[in-house]
């Protein structure tokens, strides 16, 4: 009787062994996986036959032709597929991506799919549409999660990346990495299957292309979303440009939001680029008029340190939440890089005293919260004085029990 090896071990056994490893280990233990990558293919056949393939990832994909006749010739294999990761490659040294990809590819690999429930697309060149859909494709597609990533590409089109979320109803986008696209190619909402119908949805500033990119991005979004889907938002603002779009989706799709995340750009910069940074909302908040986003219940605002002010840093808080709904229960306001503990205080600085005006009993009687998170690297006994510096501040929003100082730094 010969030694027993993996070939003696059940099929599903064996596939549990291997899926535990992750990414990593796999590529450093690369060499001593030889055998065992031989042993998976002498048990494919079976493992097609017997095993779920729940979570199926693909790397450095150059063309989808694979991908597709496998998922046709084993029908079986993916209708257990419940979560997809499409990954292409990168040119070196400018890091582009090579792939292209479009929304017909990503429609007949889905179309594949019936239990897919999340979708992650890293690193693809998104095609620019060439005809508008006269048959929009099956659909559309539920998912838990749609994600893009990984998506700088100057002549990307940012008409075919929303054609492509289109193609779902994805509950959330916890990333919609867009840093770069084609500026000069025009948004045209015609080519999208239908209005974009996402509940939860996280859009970042671009790092690696600037302001410009953002703000198209969200005037893109601003014109193309479903009016009444919008649950959720998290968004970044770093420009004029951006506030404004920002207004227009509240106008377009802000009814059914009731959480909404605002922050800036500062928190990324280094110490040095913070000194000549200018607070986007500052002047700009009239453009955020939320009057529209009538079932609004959070909200969280920045509020940052800013050495180039040139009024009370809390005006552009205070105006925004002017014109907020009264159906409001939670307000949380961010102050980044505050330089010294009792500077959250000051009057002249930031003002915040104003809030307690702003946030009163009448103007919002569901208030149940009001929280300051503070960014500040300083010493216990600092820390306490710029907590009782804040609470003096707000008396009536500390007097009530509503407010909450709490500790970033």
């Amino acid at each position: 009787m010969g030694f027993r090896t993996l070939t003696d071990l059940p099929v599903e056994v064996l596939h549990l062994i291997l899926a535990h490893f992750d990414d990593l280990w796999l590529w450093e233990h690369k060499p001593t996986l030889r055998s065992c990558s031989l042993t998976c293919r002498l048990v494919r056949a079976v493992a097609l036959e017997h095993l779920d393939f729940r979570r199926l990832s693909l790397s450095y994909i150059e063309t989808f032709d694979p991908l597709l006749e496998f998922l046709r010739t084993y029908p079986r294999v993916a209708k257990t597929v419940v979560s997809l990761k499409l990954a292409g490659p990168i040119s070196h040294p400018d890091r582009l991506p090579i792939t292209t990809i479009d929304d017909a590819i990503v429609a007949s690999i889905v179309e594949l799919l019936p239990k897919l429930d999340s979708l992650l697309l890293f690193s693809f060149n998104y095609v620019k549409p060439t005809t508008a859909n006269t048959q929009h494709a099956a659909g559309p597609f539920p998912l838990s999660t749609f994600t893009l990533r990984g998506h700088s590409h100057p002549r990307s089109s940012l008409t075919c990346i929303l054609s492509v979320l289109s193609l779902f109803t994805p509950r959330h986008v916890p990333e919609f990495d867009l840093e770069k696209f084609a500026l000069d190619e025009p948004f045209e909402p015609r080519f999208l299957h239908r209005l974009v119908d996402v509940q939860r949805l996280r859009l970042s500033h671009s790092i690696a292309g600037g302001p410009a990119y953002t703000a198209l991005a969200l005037q893109a979004l601003s014109v193309s979303l479903k009016s009444d889907s919008l649950q959720e938002l998290f968004v970044d603002v770093d420009s004029k440009e951006t506030v404004g779009a920002l207004g227009k989706l509240f106008t377009r799709a802000g009814e059914n939001i009731t959480t909404l995340t605002i922050r800036t750009c500062q928190y990324y910069l280094s110490s040095w680029a913070r000194d000549d940074w200018v607070n986007p909302l500052e002047g700009n908040s009239q453009l955020l008029d939320l009057s529209a986003c009538k079932r609004l219940e959070s909200i969280t605002l920045p509020m940052p340190f800013c050495k180039t002010r040139t009024r009370p840093l809390s005006e552009a808080v205070v105006s925004i939440l002017q014109r907020a709904s009264p159906t409001l229960r939670k307000v949380s306001i961010t102050v980044e890089h505050l330089p010294t503990p009792t500077t959250i205080g000051n009057r002249t600085i930031f003002k915040i005293h104003d809030l307690d005006k702003v946030l009163s009993a009448t103007r919002f009687p569901h208030l149940q919260e009001c929280e300051l998170f503070i960014d500040i690297r300083c010493t216990p006994l600092g820390w306490a004085k710029c907590k009782g510096s804040a609470r003096r501040a707000l008396k009536s929003l500390h007097g009530r029990g509503l407010l909450k100082v709490n500790h970033r730094g």
